[in-house]
């Protein structure tokens, strides 16, 4: 229940109090003094003026709160966009998870926001807390139950405003992104700075593999993960290049 109501009930519950009493009064043939009176006068004007100051300060209230924070919900292969209006804001974002499952968030800005990124389970325990050291931010969790989660979004060093961009996607068991083989090339855009694109592919034991990724336009850096089939991260390659390069074998 909002401030509004809250205060609202209780004044009603004075107000009320006071028409008993008069009634009371009147059923007993009290009478008011005239003196007492501008005292009645006087009360009614204060509830007057601390309703409508209640008011005042509710609806300020709310839109304090609107405007300090935001909440959003995303699916796994879900980008989205948010901003933070005020330095100190924390927004808050969930997801459905169930357990067993390794989840990636990542998350960058192009207005100097550096992402924190916090992550917590159905039970509201702090799960993951990612603290930056650059433009973007990462985490990557495997979820050991199930249900909604929460994913807190703040600038880490509360000095900037702006805008960002967030990822979320299941690297195992989950079904989702492109199955490929070996063999495969193709060209791809990425539409948000955060985006992260799934490949899968089958593999069996003695295998060696190699993953290429280059840069055609733009200013994308690529980064490239290559995980088991437990969702377990085999090697990586994020160097800040123009090229990513990742070989393993299975």
């Amino acid at each position: 229940m909002g401030n509004i109501q809250k205060f609202v009930r209780y004044l009603l519950t004075i107000v009320n109090n006071f028409v008993n009493f008069n009634k009371y009064a009147q059923r007993n043939n009290l009478e008011i003094q005239e003196h007492n009176k501008g005292r009645l006068d006087i009360f009614r004007l204060s509830i007057t003026f601390i309703f409508v100051c209640a008011i005042v300060f509710g609806l300020s209230s709310e839109a304090k709160a609107s405007k300090d924070k935001s909440t959003q919900t995303i699916e796994y292969g879900d980008n989205i966009t948010g901003s933070i209006s005020v330095v100190d804001e924390v927004d808050t974002i969930y997801f459905a998870g169930e357990s067993g499952e390794v989840v990636s968030i990542f998350a960058s800005s192009p207005d100097g926001i550096s992402p924190g990124i916090q992550l917590y389970d159905p039970d509201g325990q702090l799960i993951h807390s990612f603290i930056p050291n650059s433009g973007i931010g990462s985490v990557r969790e495997k979820l050991i139950s199930s249900g909604i989660f929460t994913i807190l979004f703040y600038d880490h060093q509360m000095n900037a405003t702006g805008t960002y961009n967030l990822s979320l996607v299941c690297v195992s068991p989950h079904e989702s992104g492109q199955v490929i083989g070996y063999g495969y090339s193709d060209t791809a855009r990425t539409e948000f700075s955060s985006q992260q694109d799934i490949y899968r592919f089958t593999a069996e034991s003695g295998d060696v593999v190699s993953i290429h990724g280059s840069r055609i336009e733009g200013e994308i850096t690529p980064a490239i993960h290559l995980y088991g089939p437990d969702g377990l991260m085999i090697n990586s390659d994020a160097n800040n290049s123009s090229q990513a390069f990742c070989t393993a074998p299975f």
